[in-house]
Protein backbone atom coordinates (compact mmCIF):
# COMPACT_ATOMS: atom_id res chain seq x y z
CA UNK A 1 0.00 0.00 0.00
CA UNK A 2 1.46 3.78 -1.31
CA UNK A 3 1.53 6.26 1.76
CA UNK A 4 -0.78 9.55 1.10
CA UNK A 5 2.15 12.29 1.03
CA UNK A 6 -0.59 15.21 -0.08
CA UNK A 7 -4.18 15.79 1.16
CA UNK A 8 -6.23 17.68 -0.74
CA UNK A 9 -9.79 18.88 0.92
CA UNK A 10 -12.29 21.45 0.95
CA UNK A 11 -15.28 22.77 4.12
CA UNK A 12 -17.32 25.45 4.96
CA UNK A 13 -14.44 27.82 7.37
CA UNK A 14 -15.92 26.42 10.86
CA UNK A 15 -17.00 23.51 10.15
CA UNK A 16 -15.80 19.63 9.19
CA UNK A 17 -15.57 19.02 5.49
CA UNK A 18 -18.57 17.29 3.97
CA UNK A 19 -16.65 14.96 3.32
CA UNK A 20 -13.17 12.65 3.92
CA UNK A 21 -10.03 14.36 2.19
CA UNK A 22 -8.41 12.26 -0.44
CA UNK A 23 -4.87 11.46 0.24
CA UNK A 24 -2.05 11.61 -3.11
CA UNK A 25 0.97 9.84 -3.41
CA UNK A 26 2.80 13.00 -5.01
CA UNK A 27 2.15 16.97 -5.28
CA UNK A 28 1.17 16.67 -8.70
CA UNK A 29 -1.65 14.85 -8.50
CA UNK A 30 -2.38 16.53 -5.30
CA UNK A 31 -2.67 19.63 -7.13
CA UNK A 32 -4.43 18.25 -10.22
CA UNK A 33 -6.81 17.31 -7.45
CA UNK A 34 -7.10 20.87 -6.13
CA UNK A 35 -8.05 22.02 -9.60
CA UNK A 36 -10.21 19.62 -9.95
CA UNK A 37 -12.30 20.70 -6.87
CA UNK A 38 -12.38 24.73 -7.27
CA UNK A 39 -13.69 23.89 -11.64
CA UNK A 40 -16.08 21.86 -9.76
CA UNK A 41 -17.33 24.90 -7.22
CA UNK A 42 -16.67 27.90 -10.12
CA UNK A 43 -19.37 25.78 -12.50
CA UNK A 44 -21.48 25.53 -9.61
CA UNK A 45 -21.14 29.08 -8.70
CA UNK A 46 -21.87 30.12 -12.70
CA UNK A 47 -25.14 29.09 -12.16
CA UNK A 48 -26.04 30.45 -8.74
CA UNK A 49 -23.98 33.67 -7.53
CA UNK A 50 -21.92 35.82 -9.62
CA UNK A 51 -19.79 36.74 -6.65
CA UNK A 52 -18.84 33.67 -5.61
CA UNK A 53 -17.54 32.39 -9.10
CA UNK A 54 -15.15 35.84 -9.23
CA UNK A 55 -13.39 34.90 -5.84
CA UNK A 56 -13.17 31.23 -7.00
CA UNK A 57 -11.85 32.19 -9.82
CA UNK A 58 -9.37 34.66 -8.42
CA UNK A 59 -8.05 31.44 -6.25
CA UNK A 60 -7.78 28.78 -9.61
CA UNK A 61 -5.67 31.68 -10.65
CA UNK A 62 -3.37 31.74 -7.46
CA UNK A 63 -3.53 27.73 -7.28
CA UNK A 64 -2.34 27.61 -10.71
CA UNK A 65 0.67 29.65 -9.98
CA UNK A 66 1.67 28.29 -6.64
CA UNK A 67 5.15 26.49 -6.62
CA UNK A 68 5.23 23.24 -7.09
CA UNK A 69 5.71 20.97 -3.73
CA UNK A 70 3.94 23.95 -1.31
CA UNK A 71 1.22 23.80 0.35
CA UNK A 72 -2.34 26.11 -0.36
CA UNK A 73 -4.68 27.12 1.78
CA UNK A 74 -7.83 29.75 0.75
CA UNK A 75 -11.23 30.68 1.82
CA UNK A 76 -13.21 31.70 -1.43
CA UNK A 77 -16.99 31.91 -1.87
CA UNK A 78 -18.53 29.77 0.88
CA UNK A 79 -15.34 27.16 1.33
CA UNK A 80 -12.05 26.99 2.37
CA UNK A 81 -9.97 24.55 -0.21
CA UNK A 82 -6.57 23.34 1.02
CA UNK A 83 -3.29 20.95 0.41
CA UNK A 84 -1.25 19.96 2.33
CA UNK A 85 1.80 17.78 2.99
CA UNK A 86 1.10 14.74 5.23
Amino acid sequence: MTRSRWVVGLNMPGYMPDSDPSGYPNWQEAHAALLSELDRSAEHAADTDEEELTAIEATITRAKAMAKYSEFGETSGSYHYWLVRA
